[in-house]
Protein backbone atom coordinates (compact mmCIF):
# COMPACT_ATOMS: atom_id res chain seq x y z
CA UNK A 1 0.00 0.00 0.00
CA UNK A 2 1.17 3.52 -0.82
CA UNK A 3 2.61 5.17 2.32
CA UNK A 4 1.10 8.53 1.31
CA UNK A 5 -2.42 7.18 0.80
CA UNK A 6 -4.63 7.76 3.81
CA UNK A 7 -7.48 5.47 4.68
CA UNK A 8 -11.01 6.74 5.35
CA UNK A 9 -10.33 6.06 9.01
CA UNK A 10 -7.14 8.17 8.93
CA UNK A 11 -8.98 11.05 7.26
CA UNK A 12 -11.90 10.84 9.72
CA UNK A 13 -9.54 10.75 12.70
CA UNK A 14 -7.51 13.69 11.43
CA UNK A 15 -10.67 15.68 10.67
CA UNK A 16 -12.13 15.08 14.14
CA UNK A 17 -8.91 15.88 15.97
CA UNK A 18 -8.34 19.07 13.97
CA UNK A 19 -11.93 20.25 14.41
CA UNK A 20 -11.70 19.59 18.15
CA UNK A 21 -8.45 21.57 18.32
CA UNK A 22 -10.00 24.50 16.44
CA UNK A 23 -13.07 24.41 18.68
CA UNK A 24 -10.89 24.33 21.79
CA UNK A 25 -8.87 27.29 20.55
CA UNK A 26 -12.02 29.22 19.73
CA UNK A 27 -13.49 28.52 23.17
CA UNK A 28 -10.25 29.08 25.09
CA UNK A 29 -9.04 32.61 24.47
CA UNK A 30 -5.83 34.01 25.86
CA UNK A 31 -5.84 35.41 29.38
CA UNK A 32 -5.41 38.90 27.91
CA UNK A 33 -8.49 38.54 25.69
CA UNK A 34 -10.50 37.03 28.55
CA UNK A 35 -9.52 39.87 30.91
CA UNK A 36 -10.41 42.44 28.26
CA UNK A 37 -13.77 40.74 27.66
CA UNK A 38 -14.57 40.68 31.38
CA UNK A 39 -13.73 44.40 31.75
CA UNK A 40 -16.13 45.25 28.93
CA UNK A 41 -18.96 42.91 29.94
CA UNK A 42 -19.02 43.39 33.72
CA UNK A 43 -20.36 46.97 33.54
CA UNK A 44 -23.16 45.75 31.27
CA UNK A 45 -24.29 42.75 33.36
CA UNK A 46 -22.93 43.58 36.81
CA UNK A 47 -22.10 39.90 37.24
CA UNK A 48 -20.03 38.87 40.22
CA UNK A 49 -18.94 35.69 38.43
CA UNK A 50 -16.89 36.91 35.45
CA UNK A 51 -15.75 33.38 34.54
CA UNK A 52 -19.41 32.63 33.81
CA UNK A 53 -19.48 35.22 31.05
CA UNK A 54 -15.85 34.95 29.95
CA UNK A 55 -16.57 31.77 27.98
CA UNK A 56 -18.23 34.08 25.51
CA UNK A 57 -18.63 31.81 22.50
CA UNK A 58 -21.93 30.24 23.60
CA UNK A 59 -23.22 33.64 24.70
CA UNK A 60 -22.13 35.00 21.33
CA UNK A 61 -24.04 32.25 19.50
CA UNK A 62 -27.16 33.00 21.55
CA UNK A 63 -26.96 36.77 21.07
CA UNK A 64 -26.18 36.39 17.36
CA UNK A 65 -29.38 34.39 16.90
CA UNK A 66 -31.42 37.00 18.80
CA UNK A 67 -29.81 39.78 16.78
CA UNK A 68 -30.17 38.01 13.42
CA UNK A 69 -33.67 36.52 13.80
CA UNK A 70 -35.19 39.35 15.80
CA UNK A 71 -37.72 37.87 18.19
CA UNK A 72 -37.30 34.08 17.99
CA UNK A 73 -39.44 31.68 19.95
CA UNK A 74 -37.95 29.48 22.65
CA UNK A 75 -38.28 26.56 20.23
CA UNK A 76 -36.42 28.50 17.52
CA UNK A 77 -33.58 29.20 19.96
CA UNK A 78 -33.47 25.63 21.20
CA UNK A 79 -33.31 24.34 17.63
CA UNK A 80 -30.70 26.88 16.47
CA UNK A 81 -28.40 26.12 19.42
CA UNK A 82 -29.13 22.38 19.43
CA UNK A 83 -29.91 22.35 23.14
CA UNK A 84 -32.88 20.93 25.04
CA UNK A 85 -35.76 23.23 26.02
CA UNK A 86 -34.78 22.99 29.71
CA UNK A 87 -31.27 24.25 28.95
CA UNK A 88 -32.69 27.04 26.81
CA UNK A 89 -35.05 28.05 29.61
CA UNK A 90 -32.12 28.39 32.04
CA UNK A 91 -30.08 30.37 29.50
CA UNK A 92 -32.97 32.73 28.74
CA UNK A 93 -33.60 33.13 32.47
CA UNK A 94 -29.99 34.30 32.97
CA UNK A 95 -30.30 36.79 30.10
CA UNK A 96 -33.62 38.13 31.40
CA UNK A 97 -32.32 38.38 35.00
CA UNK A 98 -29.32 40.38 33.75
CA UNK A 99 -31.55 42.71 31.72
CA UNK A 100 -30.06 41.58 28.42
CA UNK A 101 -33.23 40.07 26.99
CA UNK A 102 -36.92 40.09 27.64
CA UNK A 103 -39.76 37.71 27.04
CA UNK A 104 -42.58 38.84 24.80
CA UNK A 105 -45.98 37.26 24.33
CA UNK A 106 -46.59 36.33 20.70
CA UNK A 107 -49.49 38.47 19.45
CA UNK A 108 -50.78 35.58 17.34
CA UNK A 109 -50.59 32.87 20.02
CA UNK A 110 -50.42 33.71 23.72
CA UNK A 111 -48.91 30.29 24.48
CA UNK A 112 -45.80 31.19 22.48
CA UNK A 113 -43.03 33.20 24.12
CA UNK A 114 -40.62 35.20 22.03
CA UNK A 115 -37.25 36.50 23.19
CA UNK A 116 -35.76 39.85 22.23
CA UNK A 117 -32.56 41.70 23.04
CA UNK A 118 -32.81 44.78 25.25
CA UNK A 119 -30.58 47.82 24.70
CA UNK A 120 -28.12 46.32 27.23
CA UNK A 121 -28.34 43.02 25.37
CA UNK A 122 -27.41 44.83 22.16
CA UNK A 123 -24.31 46.27 23.86
CA UNK A 124 -23.48 42.83 25.24
CA UNK A 125 -23.80 41.35 21.74
CA UNK A 126 -21.51 43.99 20.21
CA UNK A 127 -18.79 43.33 22.81
CA UNK A 128 -19.08 39.57 22.21
CA UNK A 129 -19.01 40.04 18.44
CA UNK A 130 -15.81 42.09 18.74
CA UNK A 131 -14.33 39.38 20.99
CA UNK A 132 -15.30 36.57 18.59
CA UNK A 133 -13.86 38.51 15.65
CA UNK A 134 -10.54 38.99 17.47
CA UNK A 135 -10.43 35.32 18.45
CA UNK A 136 -11.13 34.11 14.89
CA UNK A 137 -8.58 36.58 13.51
CA UNK A 138 -5.95 35.02 15.78
CA UNK A 139 -6.93 31.47 14.77
CA UNK A 140 -6.99 32.23 11.04
CA UNK A 141 -3.88 34.41 11.25
CA UNK A 142 -1.68 31.66 9.85
CA UNK A 143 -3.63 31.62 6.59
CA UNK A 144 -3.38 34.02 3.67
CA UNK A 145 -6.46 36.08 2.79
CA UNK A 146 -7.19 33.72 -0.10
CA UNK A 147 -6.80 30.65 2.16
CA UNK A 148 -9.15 32.22 4.71
CA UNK A 149 -11.85 32.74 2.07
CA UNK A 150 -11.37 29.17 0.81
CA UNK A 151 -11.50 27.78 4.36
CA UNK A 152 -14.70 29.69 5.21
CA UNK A 153 -16.31 28.59 1.92
CA UNK A 154 -15.41 24.96 2.66
CA UNK A 155 -16.81 25.24 6.21
CA UNK A 156 -20.03 26.73 4.82
CA UNK A 157 -20.29 23.84 2.35
CA UNK A 158 -19.69 21.26 5.10
CA UNK A 159 -22.29 22.75 7.41
CA UNK A 160 -25.00 23.21 4.79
Amino acid sequence: MDQNKKTEHDIATEFILNMMTLTDRLGTPSIELTDDLEKKLLPIVGDDDPQHIAGGINFFRFSEILYRIGNPTMSDLSHQLSVPQATMTRLVEWWVDKGLAERLADPGDRRVIRITLTASGGKFYKVLKEFATRQVKIILGGLTDKEQVTFINLLRKLTS
